[in-house]
């Protein structure tokens, strides 16, 4: 998010990028200077988290080449100084449906869904954008998902958030997350 210049509540505006970006440099830099080898970070970032909510991704939507420019910055500074990442392609489950004005079930459940198709269109984009770079270590798809399986998470949100918060959730199952296409070789 500190390459699209969003990080800490930034608008995207070249003050923002400017300082972000070099925020984020300096990061790398320093992992490198004490020994860091690589990094994991959620590359689609966050948000949103509920129905027409901002996005980290909206650069991605409306201006995919700027997007992918942003980010062949922070690859060229990752390789510079010989770090690789571990991205998280999907850190928040309810990322994508929250974009798609979906459910989480939606989206593990119907490979038709359009929550399904923006998130098979990013890692798609990302995968044959990245996996030659050598930045890549290895590819993680989701966050701890597996947790929030077999239990009943739309009551739990219910009693626990607001709302819209809660339009987004869905309850599933263990097999329902392995046998969707998340869970499958569906990309």
């Amino acid at each position: 998010m500190q390459y699209l210049g969003i990080a800490s509540g930034g608008d995207g505006g070249p003050a923002y990028i400017r300082v972000e970006r070099a925020l984020a440099h300096k990061a790398i830099v320093d992992g490198r200077r004490i020994g860091a080898e690589f990094f994991r970070l959620a590359i689609t970032g966050l948000a949103p988290s509920t129905h027409g909510a901002r996005g980290d991704l909206e650069l991605w939507l409306k201006n995919p080449d700027k997007y992918w420019s942003a980010m062949d910055i922070m690859v060229s500074d990752l390789k510079q100084n010989n770090i690789q990442i571990v991205p998280v392609l999907m850190f928040n489950s309810v990322q994508f449906p929250a974009m798609a004005g979906e459910t989480v079930g939606d989206l593990f459940r119907s490979p038709q869904s359009r929550s399904w198709s923006l998130l098979s269109s990013y890692v798609s984009q990302f995968v044959k954008r990245y996996r030659d770079s050598g930045v890549v270590l290895f590819y993680e798809f989701t966050n701890e998902l597996n947790l929030s399986a077999n239990i009943d998470l739309l009551r739990y949100c219910e009693k626990t958030q607001k709302p819209d918060v809660c339009a987004l959730e869905s309850n599933f199952t263990t097999d329902e997350l392995v046998l969707s296409p998340a869970g499958s070789s569906g990309s």
